[in-house]
Formats: structure tokens, sequence, C-alpha cells
């Protein structure tokens, strides 16, 4: 290909068109909007991550999986779950009855009439709740509920 005819030299580029324009013509952007795509390049990048303004003042940082900060704030931590990258935990008034391997299991006034054990123990809570029919699909049986009910809002929380 000859580009002393079309004029590619350096700095130049060759436009291509669809079926119709079989002709290659040099092409240099005069402006951002005639030049088409545009490669952005930020000011700033940190471990090929954004860093933008931000009032977020770093306490320290954690070397886990690169360098985390770890931001100031008024987190009062009881102590630190150590088997996964020491994971605070925080103070709250949570009351834990029991556990299950190492998940806690907290206190509630919830009255269980029955459990579901198709995928781990679930339980199911006491309720008004008028059933009208029970559809069973994928191995699992869910409630249909009648459409006279007092209260909806209840029944949203039910819901998938």
């Amino acid at each position: 290909m000859d580009t002393s005819s079309t004029g590619t030299g350096k700095g130049k580029a060759i436009a291509r068109r669809g079926k119709g324009g079989s002709k290659s013509q040099a092409a240099e952007p005069t402006d951002a909007k005639a030049t088409g795509i545009q490669l952005y390049r930020p000011q700033l990048l940190h471990d090929n991550r954004p860093v933008g303004p931000d009032d977020f003042t770093i306490s320290e940082t954690v070397s886990i999986s690169g360098n985390r900060p770890i931001g100031a704030s008024t987190l009062h931590i009881s102590e630190t779950y150590g088997i996964v990258a020491n994971r605070p935990v925080e103070s709250s008034d949570f009351e834990v009855v029991a556990t299950m391997g190492n998940r806690p299991i907290g206190s509630s006034a919830m009255q269980v009439s029955e459990m579901f054990s198709m995928s781990g123990a679930r339980p199911i809570a006491i309720s008004t709740l008028h059933i009208d029919e029970v559809y069973s699909t994928m191995g699992g049986n869910r409630p249909i509920a009648s459409n006279e009910i007092d209260d909806s809002s209840t029944l949203m929380g039910f819901l998938d």
C-alpha cells in the first residue's frame, strides 16, 4: 500500500468506512467531537483504583490483599474475630442464646410452631395467616395466602 498517496504519515490514522466506502482516507482529529472514542486517563489512580476527593479520615492501614485504609469512626469494638483477616466485632446489646458452629443465634420473642428442614433448619413462626393452598415446585412448599386478609402490611414481609 502506498502511504505517500494517502498521506498516512506519522500522527495520522486511516479511517475506513463500511462496505460502501472502499477507499482509505487520512483522518486527522480536529476536535473532541470529531475524533470519536477518546482514551480517558485520570489524574490519580492508586493500584488501578479510582481515588477521588473525600472527607474520609484514615486512622491506619491493613495489608490484606493490598493496602486497605481503616477509617476513623465512633465504632466501639469489643473484640476481633481472628479466623478470617482479624475482622472487628462491634459491641452491641444483641443477646446470644446459642451458637450453631461459629454463627450466633440471637434471642427473639418469635414463637415457633414447627421447623422446616429442606435446606437447613428454618423455624416457622406462629401466625394468623390463613393459607388457602400450598404451591409445590423445585423441592419447596410455598404457602399461598387468601386474598381475604385484614392486615396486608404484615403479609408483605412474607412475600418473596
